[in-house]
Formats: structure tokens, C-alpha cells, sequence
């Protein structure tokens, strides 16, 4: 499976939840179009708001979030902002 959703925390919030239904039918499933170089390529610069820090806190400290993911949110609190995928769809 491929999920696809927002360059925010909520969208990788959904993804993983996604992603963990599925696991737990043994299925594998990776994210799709979430990566740093999507979100890097929007001209949105949605700030983050504390809600956001605080999601994307916990989903970080969570050590099977996907790497892509992780390397998503950390850019995202490195310079404070969001996206939607409509920035590259």
C-alpha cells in the first residue's frame, strides 16, 4: 500500500495510522509522495502552530514512525512550516 497525504502533521499523523492498519493485517505499506523533496518543491509557507509542534514531538519519538516521515516532520520543525499535497498534485 502507498498513502499519500498532506506535507503536515496531521497528514503524517493519518499516514501512520493508515499504515498500521495495515500491518496489522501483515501487509506492507510505505508512504508515498511525503517526502522533503515534495514539501521543499510547495510555494505554501504555512507556519505551524503549537499544535503541530506538540504532533509532531510525539509522532518523532516514536522509533517505527518510516524514515521518510521522520525526515518530513524534522524538517518541518527545523523551519516552522507546513504544506498541503495540493502544493504538488
Amino acid at each position: 500500500l502507498r498513502v499519500s497525504a498532506d506535507a503536515d502533521p496531521a497528514g503524517i499523523d493519518i499516514a501512520l495510522t493508515v499504515g498500521r492498519v495495515w500491518e496489522s493485517q501483515a501487509q506492507e505499506w510505505e508512504p508515498y509522495r511525503m517526502g522533503v523533496v515534495e514539501w521543499q518543491a510547495v510555494s505554501q509557507k504555512w507556519p505551524l502552530n503549537d499544535h503541530d509542534i506538540s504532533l509532531l514531538q510525539r509522532l518523532l519519538s516514536d522509533t517505527n514512525l518510516p524514515e521518510q516521515m521522520a525526515a518530513l516532520g524534522k524538517a518541518m520543525l527545523l523551519e516552522g512550516r507546513k504544506a498541503e499535497q495540493e502544493g504538488w498534485l
